[in-house]
Parts: C-alpha cells; structure tokens; sequence
C-alpha cells in the first residue's frame, strides 16, 4: 500500500465521525440557534457564533482516536510506518482544511437566518471575538478566520496524535502514571512549589507566556505551527518503535 492508499484509509476513517458531527453542529447551531433568533429578537448585545472552539475540541478528540486501529492495520498488511505516519499527515492537513470550510457554511447559513428574521443577535467567529473589538461581525473577518482556525486545527489534531501513540507505547502503570500523575503535578504539585519557594514566578512567567500568544493573531498562527511540527516529529519518533498490542 503506498502513502496515497494509506491516506485514503485513514480519510475513509475520519468520514463517518466528521459527518456525524456536522449533523450535530448543523441542527445546534442552525435549526435551534437560528429558529430561536427567528422567533425572539433579543438584546443588541446578544451574540451567537464561536463554533471554533467546538471544533477544535473535536478535532482533538479525534486525534486521540487515529492511531491504533490505523496502525494494526497498517502492519496486518505489511506497511512502513514511516506510509502510516505521511498518510497521517496528509489526513490532518485534509480534515483541518475541510472543517473550516464547514464552519464557514454554517455561518453563512446562520447570518443569512439572523438577515432574514430580522434578528439582533450577531453571529460571531472565534477571530472576529478575539481580536476585533466592536466590528468583529463584519464578513471579511470571516477569512483570516479561515485560517486561524486551520493552524489551530492542525496544532490540536497533531497533539491529540501524539497523545494517542504516547499512551500506547506505555505499559499499563505507565498510562496510570502519566494520567493521573500529569493532572496532580500542574495541578497541584507546581503551584505549591510555585506558592512555597518561587513566590508566584512560575504562574506569573505562564501566564505572560499565553498573554503573548493570545496578543496577536500572528503570535497565535506562528505558536499553533510550532506545536503542531514538534508533536509531529515527536509522535514519528515514538511510532517508529512502537509494537503490536492487541489490548
């Protein structure tokens, strides 16, 4: 099988949960949020949009459910990893351009609903409410949406792979260990370390880290690109070792 069949497997895959998904985003959004934007006006502050983030936690989700079955498969009928892992890549690249192609369509669809109604509430995308202010409505932000949403998306489907291919590598009191102990150390472990000898240094050090990425719009594409490269490269090194689990 070479990369292009691999692909279209792994594609073939994703089909069915994306569909489902759009039918859901579809009737949420659309029917309910646009029917009761047809029948009750609102406030001039009212707002509706935002589907991004849906998608993307999604996407992640999907990500974390890409790899074993895909894999198992792949060495069943005798291909590289190194076939498996292209195929991937050209998946992600493939599903982060289709879903926001998608929610763009549906707002679309919604703003032509809130149009035709008559509506107050304003439809909003993730960019135009983070980063526009009091235009954030206006159509043409509908684009550099587009593609803030693409880096995202690659970023969250690369770290949900590598997380995947991260958990199957390890042994079960590994997968204990990560889990649990993972949570416990940002959680709770850090801060009182960060509370007991650094006097708040390392939460005020993260948190400028993320005001930084969230500053601009460039900041956020240029970061989701890092990201998404090294959990790439990361979940290559670790599928290139990995074994046959049947459990």
């Amino acid at each position: 099988m070479n990369i292009l069949a691999s692909y279209r497997q792994q594609m073939a895959d994703q089909k069915r949960a994306i569909l489902i998904y759009w039918l859901i985003i579809f009737i949420l959004f659309v029917v309910i949020d646009g029917g009761i934007s047809f029948f009750y006006n609102g406030s001039e502050n009212s707002t509706t949009g935002s589907i991004e983030m849906v998608t993307l936690i999604f996407l992640f989700v999907a990500g974390l459910c890409s790899f074993k079955e895909n894999f198992l498969l792949s060495v069943q009928n005798g291909i590289s990893r190194k076939t498996l892992f292209c195929g991937r890549l050209l998946t992600t690249v493939s599903v982060a351009l289709i879903m926001p192609v998608a929610d763009l369509l549906i707002h679309l669809i919604n703003r032509g609903i809130l149009f035709l109604s008559g509506s107050t509430v304003t439809d909003l995308p993730l960019y135009g409410a983070a980063y526009c202010g009091t235009e954030a409505a206006r159509l043409i932000y509908l684009i550099p949406n587009f593609f803030m949403e693409f880096v995202l998306s690659l970023a969250v489907m690369a770290a949900g792979y590598f997380i995947t291919i991260l958990f199957y590598r390890l042994n079960k009191l590994g997968k204990i260990l990560v889990g649990a102990g993972v949570p416990v150390l940002l959680n709770i472990i850090l801060p009182l370390l960060d509370i007991r000898f650094f006097h708040m240094a390392m939460t005020k050090t993260a948190a400028r880290l993320m005001l930084f990425v969230a500053q601009r719009p460039s900041h956020l594409i240029i970061t989701s690109i890092l990201v998404c490269v090294v959990f790439c490269a990361a979940s290559f090194l670790f599928m290139r070792r990995a074994v046959v689990k049947r459990q």
